[in-house]
């Protein structure tokens, strides 16, 4: 998955358009599981390499999952936290158009230059969106704050 995301306003006025990474490797074991990064220096080669060393991982490790990757192409110091919570949620819903995200589909979780709070807002926003039917929505990442505060990790 390969989206150049819409354009978002920043905070002083202008307007910047945001390129974001998916990469399913292997379906062999579903749901594909795999972080989700920011990070200036990423391109489509590093987000397939890593996804595919997840599903290697996985099979030697034998978790049942799939591996994945993801990656949004800006460095977050240079953004408010506003800004980056926008480019998360517009993420989410860029991936949940394509189907990329779902518990039983593909499950995202923190990687360089996330955490938590990134993981909450893309739970959020799945919940929220095309996972409104789903009782598992909130499965559709990991590394989030519970509902009881503690870490999923």
């Amino acid at each position: 998955c390969d989206n150049d995301l819409v354009p978002i306003r920043r905070e002083n006025g202008d307007i910047e358009t945001i390129t974001g990474f998916r990469s399913q490797h292997s379906h062999h074991r579903t749901p594909t599981k795999g972080g989700l990064r920011f990070s200036e220096t990423i391109d489509v080669g590093t987000i397939d390499c890593l996804a595919q060393i997840n599903s290697f991982t996985c099979s030697l490790i034998d978790v049942p999952f799939g591996g994945a990757k993801g990656g949004i192409k800006i460095n977050p110091a240079n953004y408010t936290n506003r800004e980056l919570e926008k480019i998360t949620r517009r993420f989410t819903v860029e991936l949940g158009k394509k189907g990329f995200i779902g518990p039983g589909v593909d499950v995202l979780g923190p990687d360089l230059g996330t955490g938590e709070q990134e993981m909450n807002w893309i739970s959020d926003t799945y919940r929220n969106t095309l996972g409104s039917q789903d009782l598992n929505a909130n499965a559709c990442v990991t590394g989030k704050i519970s509902n009881d505060g503690r870490n999923t990790r």
